[in-house]
């Protein structure tokens, strides 16, 4: 089999901008809205911040099968 050839992987071609269709830039958008309007007074900071919020998401696997709902990916369990 040659590459992206395995059986338990298939490649996708997605279209130069297609957010629709990307899960991971639905994960950025709640990411990038959770860490809104908000000062941070260092990298630490932010980094701690946006840690909270993907932790945040984790808790909420309705959001992560939300992400691939739109997209006709699955989420294997």
């Amino acid at each position: 089999m040659g590459r992206g050839q395995e059986r338990w992987l298939r490649i996708v071609q997605l279209p130069p901008h297609a957010p629709e269709l990307n899960p991971v830039e639905l994960l950025w958008k709640i990411v990038k809205d959770l860490l809104a309007n908000r000062a941070f007074r260092s990298i630490r900071e932010l980094a701690e911040a946006a840690e909270a919020a993907l932790r945040k998401i984790k808790k909420a696997p309705h959001l992560l099968r939300g992400f691939l709902a739109g997209t006709g990916l699955a989420l294997l369990e």
